[in-house]
C-alpha cells in the first residue's frame, strides 16, 4: 500500500493525515495483512468494502489505533496535576473524585496517574477515593493495560525506586503492575468517537494523543463537544501538548493560560 492509497483511507473513515504520518509505516503493514487475510485481491475493492461494510469498517478502524505512549508523558503537565488540579478537586470534592482517562492504549498514563496518587497519598496529602474509567476501542490494547504487565525498555520515565515500589520482576523478566495499582480502575471497550462517555460526571478527563491528534477536523469537533458533556462543572480536560481544541467548544477555558489543560466553567451536561 502506498500513500496514496493510505491517504484515501483515511479520508474515507474521517482520519488526519498529519496525525498518521509519522506513524503510517507500521499502520499500512496491518491494512495489507487485514487485506489478504479477508481475500481481498485489489486495493480498489478493499477501499469500497471499508466504506460499505460496517465489519470491515470496524476491523480497519481498531488496526488504525496507535499504542504509542510512556508513563509519566510531559513532566510538566504531572507537576500541573501534584501541584495544583488534584490539590484543588481533593478540597472540592471530599469524598470520590472520578477521573476518565478515552483512548488509555497500553495503560502507561493510568498507572501513572496511580503511582503519582500513591505517592501523594504516602507523603499525607489528604485526598479523596479515586474511582478511574479507562476507554479504548482496540480489544488488545485493553486486555493489555489490564494485565499491566511492561517490558524494561516501557518502564522508562520512572525512577528505579518506582519500580521496585510499583512492579513485581515475572519470570519472564518483564514487570507487572501491582494490586494497588491495578484495583480501582475499570476497563472498558468504548469508541469515544460513536458512544456516549462512559458515565458523568468525570472530574478529570485524559484526552492526550488520541482523538485530537488522528480524527479529522470535523470528527474531532463533534466527538469532543459529546466527551465534554461528561465533565463536571470545574473539572478539567487535559489533552497532548503539542495538540490544539478546535474552535467553538462550549464551556472550555484554558488553566492558567495554558493552552493543554482546559477547565469547565459551564454548567454540567446530564
Amino acid at each position: 500500500m502506498d500513500d496514496s492509497q493510505f491517504r484515501q483511507i483515511i479520508d474515507c473513515l474521517g482520519f488526519s493525515w498529519h496525525g498518521y504520518r509519522k506513524v503510517r509505516k507500521g499502520v499500512k503493514k496491518r491494512l495489507d495483512r487485514h487485506r489478504a487475510n479477508r481475500g481481498i485481491l485489489s486495493f480498489e475493492t478493499y477501499l469500497t468494502a471499508i466504506a460499505s461494510n460496517p465489519a470491515i469498517r470496524r476491523e480497519v478502524e481498531t488496526l488504525m489505533t496507535v499504542s504509542i505512549s510512556r508513563f509519566f508523558r510531559d513532566h510538566a503537565l504531572w507537576e500541573a496535576l501534584e501541584g495544583d488540579i488534584i490539590p484543588h478537586l481533593s478540597a472540592t470534592h471530599r469524598h470520590s473524585l472520578s477521573l476518565w482517562c478515552a483512548g488509555s492504549a497500553l495503560g502507561q498514563e493510568v498507572y501513572s496517574f496511580k503511582i503519582l496518587w500513591h505517592a501523594m497519598t504516602s507523603r499525607g496529602t489528604p485526598l479523596p477515593a479515586l474511582h478511574i474509567t479507562a476507554t479504548d476501542s482496540n480489544p488488545d490494547y485493553l486486555r493489555r493495560a489490564r494485565a499491566g504487565i511492561f517490558d524494561g525498555v516501557t518502564l522508562r520515565g520512572l525512577s528505579p525506586m518506582d519500580i521496585s515500589r510499583h512492579f513485581q520482576r515475572t519470570e519472564d523478566g518483564r514487570f507487572r503492575a501491582g494490586d494497588h495499582l491495578r484495583g480501582q480502575i475499570t476497563w472498558i471497550r468504548h469508541d469515544m468517537t460513536r458512544q456516549p462517555p462512559p458515565g458523568h460526571p468525570f472530574q478529570i478527563i485524559f484526552l492526550r494523543n488520541s482523538l485530537l491528534t488522528y480524527c479529522n477536523e470535523e470528527r474531532k469537533k463533534a466527538s469532543l463537544i459529546m466527551i465534554t458533556g461528561s465533565l463536571d462543572r470545574g473539572g478539567f480536560l487535559i489533552i497532548g501538548t503539542h495538540e490544539r481544541v478546535p474552535p467553538a467548544i462550549p464551556h472550555l477555558t484554558p488553566f492558567r493560560g495554558c493552552d493543554w489543560i482546559f477547565r469547565h466553567r459551564g454548567h454540567q451536561t446530564r
